[in-house]
C-alpha cells in the first residue's frame, strides 16, 4: 500500500484544472505495448469462436458497473475502470497506427459498449483562444517565465524610462489577444483593472498590437491579483446581485470565482440525486459523500486536503468537472456558430470520476498541484502539441498537423451531465438538456417531412 505524507500538503494552495504527466503517458504506453500480445490472442480467439458464444465472453455493462458475477464484484471500482481504459488505449493505438476504417469501427464499437462516446476531429494546434478559455475556467493565471514579446519585455525591464500615460490613451481593441479575452464575461468584467495595470506598469500604448498572451498573463499576475499562491494569482472577483464585490465576512478579503466554480455550484444545486449516485459506487462511505456534496456547494471538487484528517477516505471516488467539447478544441465552436465563451458554459460541462482520492493526491504531488483530467485517457496517445522528446520517442519526429490530421477525443454521451464511471449505472442525465435535444430532433424530423 502506498503511503503519503499528508502533512506537507496541509497548507498547500488549492489548484483547479488538469494537467497530464509525461511520465504517466510513458507508463501507459509501456502498458499498451506489454498488453498487445495478450490482446491479439484474445482477439483471434474471439474471431474463431461461435457467434453465440462471443457475447458471453465479453463483459456486460452491468458487470462493469459492479452488478455482475462474483469475480467482478471482488475487483475494485478502479480496477474495472483500468481494464476498460487499457483496452481503449490498445484499440486507439492500433487506430493511430493505421487510421483505417476497420480499426476506427473496432474502437467505436468497444467505446459504445461501455457508454463512451468518441469524437474524431481534425487535429488542432494550441492557440490563444484555448489559453484564454482555460484562465476563465480556472479563475487565475500562473506567472509565466518566458514567451513574452520583445516590446513588452523591454518595457518591463526599464519601466522608469517609459513615458507615463493615462487610461484614456489605451485602446484595448488594438490588441488581438484582448479581442479574444473580452468574449469571455470573466475578462470583460475586469477591463478597467487591465487598463489600470497597463497604466501602473507604464506599458507604451503603441505596443498593444504586438502583445502576446503571456504578456497579458504576466500583467494580470502582477497587477490584477486578488488572492492566490506565490506563482498563481486569482483574478476574478465575485459580485452580488447589485454588482458589488463580495467579501469574506471575517477577513474582508475579496472572494474569487471562476467558470468551474459556478458550474459546480449549479450542478449540485440542480442535481440532488448526485448523492444517491455516489452512494451506489461499491465501497462508498456516507461521511465522505456528504462532505463532497458540501464542498461542491462551495464550488470545490478537490477532496485531497481532507486526507490528513480522514485517511480512511483514500479509496473513495474522486470527481472533477470537465469539458464535453475539450477546451483545446475551442475553435470547433466557430464552425458551429457558437461564441467562444460556450466552451466554459454549463451546457458543455460534465462531472466525471477521476480514480480515487489517494490517486488524486499522488497526481497533485507528482504533477505540482494539478489533478489529472478524465480526457487524459485519450490524450495520452493523441498527437496534439507533441513537439517534445516524449513524443519523438513514442511516435517519431513531430510533424505539424495538416488539414487531414486525425485525433480522437473521449466525450460523454449526448445529454450526459454526470459520468462517474463508464456505465449507465453511474450516470445522471440532465433532463432539461435531454428534453431540448428531443424537441430539436422532433422539429428537424417534421421539417424534413415537409
Amino acid at each position: 500500500m502506498v503511503k503519503f505524507d499528508f502533512r506537507k500538503n496541509n497548507d498547500s494552495p488549492q489548484h483547479l484544472g488538469m494537467r497530464r504527466s509525461y511520465d504517466d503517458r510513458d507508463r501507459r504506453y509501456q502498458r499498451i505495448q506489454s498488453a498487445k500480445p495478450k490482446s491479439k490472442s484474445l482477439e483471434e480467439k474471439s474471431e474463431s469462436a461461435p457467434v453465440e458464444n462471443r457475447e458471453q465472453e465479453s463483459p456486460s455493462l452491468a458487470n462493469v458497473a459492479g452488478i455482475g458475477s462474483a469475480d467482478k464484484e471482488n475487483k475494485s471500482f478502479a480496477e474495472r475502470q483500468e481494464e476498460i481504459s487499457l483496452e481503449i488505449d490498445r484499440l486507439w493505438s492500433a487506430y493511430r497506427a493505421s487510421f483505417s476504417v476497420e480499426d476506427e469501427k473496432k474502437l467505436n464499437s468497444y467505446a459504445d459498449k461501455y457508454g463512451i462516446r468518441l469524437a474524431t476531429y481534425n487535429e488542432v494546434v494550441k492557440d490563444v483562444r484555448s489559453e484564454v478559455a482555460r484562465i476563465a475556467f480556472d479563475g487565475g493565471v500562473d506567472c509565466p517565465r518566458n514567451g513574452f514579446s520583445l516590446a513588452y519585455k523591454l518595457a518591463c525591464d526599464n519601466p522608469l524610462k517609459n513615458t507615463p500615460h493615462t487610461a484614456e490613451q489605451y485602446n484595448l481593441q488594438d490588441s488581438s489577444v484582448w479581442r479574444v479575452m473580452e468574449q469571455f464575461p470573466e475578462f470583460s468584467s475586469i477591463k478597467g483593472r487591465v487598463i489600470q495595470a497597463l497604466v501602473d506598469s507604464r506599458i507604451p500604448p503603441e505596443i498593444l498590437p504586438s502583445m502576446k498572451i503571456n504578456d497579458f498573463k504576466h500583467l494580470m499576475f502582477r497587477h490584477c491579483s486578488i488572492g492566490g499562491a506565490i506563482a498563481h494569482a486569482k483574478i476574478f472577483p465575485q459580485f452580488d446581485g447589485e454588482g458589488k464585490v463580495v467579501r469574506d465576512l471575517r477577513t474582508q478579503k475579496t472572494l474569487t470565482t471562476c467558470a468551474k466554480q459556478q458550474n459546480t455550484i449549479r450542478f449540485i444545486n440542480e442535481h440532488p440525486e448526485f448523492y444517491d449516485v455516489m452512494m451506489k459506487i461499491p465501497g462508498a462511505r456516507e461521511d465522505y459523500v456528504k462532505e463532497l456534496v458540501n464542498q461542491m456547494k462551495k464550488g470545490l471538487t478537490d477532496m485531497t486536503p481532507f486526507l490528513s484528517k480522514h485517511p480512511e477516505w483514500k479509496d473513495q471516488t474522486a470527481i472533477n468537472i470537465h469539458h464535453i467539447i475539450n477546451i483545446k478544441d475551442v475553435r470547433l465552436l466557430e464552425a458551429k456558430g457558437l461564441p467562444l465563451s460556450y466552451i466554459n458554459s454549463y451546457e458543455n460541462m460534465c462531472v466525471m470520476g477521476c480514480g480515487t482520492v489517494a490517486q488524486a493526491l499522488e497526481h497533485k504531488i507528482t504533477n505540482k498541484g494539478r489533478l489529472q483530467g478524465a480526457h487524459g485517457i485519450m490524450h495520452n496517445n493523441d498527437t496534439t502539441f507533441r513537439n517534445n522528446a516524449v513524443y519523438k520517442s513514442k511516435w517519431g519526429q513531430y510533424e505539424p498537423p495538416t488539414e487531414n490530421s486525425i485525433i480522437a477525443r473521449m466525450e460523454p454521451k449526448p445529454g450526459v451531465c454526470c459520468m462517474l464511471a463508464l456505465g449507465d449505472e453511474y450516470t445522471i442525465v440532465d433532463q432539461q438538456r435531454l428534453a431540448r435535444a428531443q424537441n430539436l430532433e422532433q422539429t428537424q424530423s417534421l421539417s424534413a417531412g415537409r
